[in-house]
């Protein structure tokens, strides 16, 4: 019985721009594959970086494979279709030597990789190929730094409100305004500054004039926000590559006066509250009701369920790399869920003691303050808010996971206002607080086990 492999193609980008098409690749693969007389199957990521793994939906789907056995082996044309990353690289590496299987390259043959030496070669191998890939990717920075430093575009689609046109000596471009997208960004100024809208409804009144984004999509106030704040708009560039600024001038959409302006609008307008309150338990923003796993609950409409409104746990794959929720069923019906929250919401207020010791515990949390808890929560709040900077730029870049994202973003946004809040207290205490003594948390936490919801306040 002869072998059944898996033929793995991966480009980069839809363009494919390094070199290999998913064409050439599969055509190079199955003549090799038929030239040995392989059973084949074919699996692909196209357009997917190699730096990661949990990406690569091909790769996943190939790997599985192995360990079921289907398959002996993969095969790709050289090792920087495999992985572009030395730890990815190795770790499937490794899950192969683990499962018995091979790998094969059209450079090197068939490498079995449960022998030290063949290993060994698979790893040498791949380290040639991450060190030419770094060789390469240091020398296309280097060209794109000096093309910024030359006052041109470096690379890449023109931002929001400008287009590329060619420079004079015609071997670069160069960023000149493009007017139509020009004119939504000062339209959306002025509702702004003169008007009082939040970019929540300067966002709905561009959808409701028929005005999308340049991808052809409803505006949401993420992107919106990630436009508006934007320093290029008034007139200076800056190119950032491996942490190194090269600023250049270009054309500028707002006066610095209307780009200032436009920023203090932005932030002197809290961000509104959730105007649908069927789902009184949602953590949107705040925290009121938290799974057993850790995870948030939200509330929706469950078309193909007769509950119609039920609650959710939010945790998965997509949220900030965490695992899924392992709790089923994740789905509850809302009804159920609220009648034992306010059963037992009416048993906690009824109890004095209980809210004694729960004002005492809060009393606890603000006194004895040493200043390592101060920087912890300082240096906590800022990682939060760069994570919050990457969820919105990636719910600008993708359309595909948008729902994840904001529901990410959400949660990274109860955790920030939950940690300002505690440093606020915590520097309150700083000038001078009440000691006493430490008590127990309270019950904090719902934990849901198999569609149950534990909320039971501890005993006096």
């Amino acid at each position: 019985m002869s072998e059944r492999w898996g033929l793995y193609v991966r480009v980069s980008t839809p363009q494919q721009v390094d070199g290999f098409s998913l064409d050439d690749q599969r055509e190079k693969l199955v003549a090799y594959a038929d030239s040995l007389g392989w059973e084949w199957e074919v699996f692909e990521d196209p357009g997917v970086s190699g730096e990661l793994l949990r990406e690569r939906p091909g790769m996943t789907a190939l790997v599985e494979a192995v360990d079921r056995g289907t398959v002996q082996g993969i095969a790709v044309v050289d090792e920087s279709r495999l992985a572009r990353n030395d730890y990815v690289g190795a770790k499937i590496r490794d899950h192969l030597r683990r499962a018995g299987a091979r790998l094969a390259t059209l450079e090197r043959g068939v490498l079995d990789l449960t022998k030290p030496t063949e290993r060994f070669l698979a790893t040498v191998i791949a380290g040639a190929h991450t060190f030419d890939q770094d060789l390469r990717t240091a020398k296309m920075i280097t060209g794109l730094r000096r093309t910024a430093e030359a006052g041109y575009w470096p690379g890449g689609p023109a931002p929001y409100g400008y287009r590329l046109v060619p420079s004079d000596d015609g071997k670069h471009t160069k960023l000149a305004i493009n007017d139509e997208e020009a004119k939504v960004l000062r339209l959306v100024a002025d509702l702004i500054v003169n008007k009082g809208c939040t970019t929540y409804s300067a966002a709905a009144y561009l959808n409701a004039s028929a005005i999308r984004t340049r991808r052809g999509r409803p505006w949401r106030h993420t992107n919106l926000s990630w436009q508006l704040r934007k320093p290029h708009t008034e007139g200076e560039f800056v190119y950032d590559p491996e942490g190194v600024s090269i600023p250049f001038d270009i054309d500028p959409i707002f006066t610095l006066d209307e780009w200032t302006a436009l920023q203090q609008a932005i932030r002197g307008k809290p961000r509104p509250g959730r105007r649908n309150r069927l789902y009184p338990l949602t953590g949107r923003g705040r925290v009121h009701l938290r799974c057993g796993c850790g995870g948030n609950f939200f509330g929706f409409k469950d078309t193909s369920k007769k509950s119609k409104v039920v609650y959710q746990c939010a945790r998965n794959e997509h949220t900030l790399g965490h695992e899924r929720c392992p709790h089923r069923p994740r789905v509850t019906p809302a009804e159920a869920l609220e009648r034992e929250v306010w059963t037992q919401l009416v048993s906690v207020l009824a109890d004095p003691g209980y809210l004694a010791r729960l004002a005492t515990e809060y009393i606890s949390t603000t006194t004895d303050v040493t200043p390592n808890e101060v920087a912890g929560l300082e240096r906590r709040l800022g990682e939060l808010r760069s994570q919050e900077t990457r969820l919105i730029r990636r719910s600008t870049e993708d359309d595909v996971h948008i729902e994840a994202t904001e529901r990410a973003l959400d949660e990274v946004a109860s955790e920030r206002i939950t940690v300002e809040k505690k440093l606020e207290r915590l520097q309150e205490a700083q000038q001078g607080a009440l000691s006493t003594e430490s008590v127990p948390r309270p019950w904090n936490a719902f934990p849901l086990l198999d569609g149950a919801v534990s909320l039971t306040p501890p005993s006096n």
